[in-house]
């Protein structure tokens, strides 16, 4: 007889742990000083993402919602893009270095612990998020640090650092750095500044991924200040429209937080020319 194990796999583990943690709305509004309720929030962060403003990532309500909308399928298809571009690479480092600039609640630390699960070996990492808003690090320490537990041979040591990454900072080189939907919130010295620094703190012969909103003139504004750093060499860049998560997402949630199922993107993964030839 073949049996069939029904356990849930960790990403369907992470969507119940999110509602179940998650998924209280309370509290006041830091704009208005009332009290709040769900279809308030709802609003709010729907109509910010959609460029009815920036991001309100100091309120804990706001922070909610956006695990509850976004954070499986931000993880699902960071999944897909290192899938197809360097999993086979980085599952030959057993001790990793990645960094994540504005890395939020750890959507990338996420995915690669789902990728890894499925290679033969033990991974220890350390990954870094670097991030303006503190506010996200017990969020992000407790999601990550949760996940691990369901995996059997990834450890992940989630270190957080308060910092914004359009300044000067320090940091050791990794094996990769995630640049994940900020440029499109900079202006062209801005990205540029973003970028100079990625390169910095990449190793020779490693990786950038950059991610963004799939629209034709940010595409242009970016692969140009990609181009104009020349320290790597473009190895996949293509958007992605309408693709499903493949995790089933309760009819009720949905509806209630308008959940995104689906995603598009845009993405660039760079790798680092083996010898720096361009001054810093």
């Amino acid at each position: 007889m073949i049996e069939i194990d029904f356990t849930p796999g960790p990403m369907e583990r992470l969507l119940d742990y999110v509602i179940e943690h998650y998924l209280n709305i309370e509290g006041l509004c830091p704009n208005t000083g009332l009290s709040v309720d769900r279809p308030q929030c709802v609003k709010c962060n729907y109509e910010r993402h959609r460029g009815g403003g920036k991001p309100l990532y100091s309120c804990q309500n706001f922070r909610k919602v956006y695990l509850i909308r976004f954070l499986i399928t931000h993880t699902k298809q960071t999944c897909d893009l290192i899938r197809r571009t360097i999993i086979s690479d980085i599952a030959k480092i057993p001790n990793l270095f990645v960094v994540s600039f504005g890395g939020g609640p750890g959507v990338e630390a996420l995915a690669l612990m789902e990728l890894l699960r499925h290679y033969d070996g033990k991974y220890d990492f350390v990954f870094d998020n670097v991030d303006r808003e503190l506010s996200w690090q017990p969020i992000y320490q407790d999601l990550v640090r949760t996940f691990s537990g369901w995996i059997k041979n990834v450890d992940v040591n989630p270190r957080f650092s308060q910092i914004d990454v359009t300044g000067d900072f320090l940091a050791k080189q990794y094996d990769i750095v995630f640049v994940p939907w900020i440029l499109s919130e900079l202006d062209k010295e801005g990205r540029h500044r973003v970028l100079s620094r990625a390169r910095d703190l990449t190793q020779p012969s490693k990786y950038v991924v950059v991610t963004d909103r799939p629209e034709s003139a940010l595409i242009r504004k970016i692969s140009e200040s990609i181009t104009s750093i020349q320290a790597w060499d473009v190895i996949k860049s293509e958007p992605k429209f309408k693709k499903h998560c493949g995790i089933h997402f309760p009819d009720d949630l949905r509806a209630k937080f308008r959940a995104q199922v689906e995603y598009s993107t845009a993405y660039w993964v760079l790798k680092k020319h083996e010898v720096q030839d361009v001054p810093f």
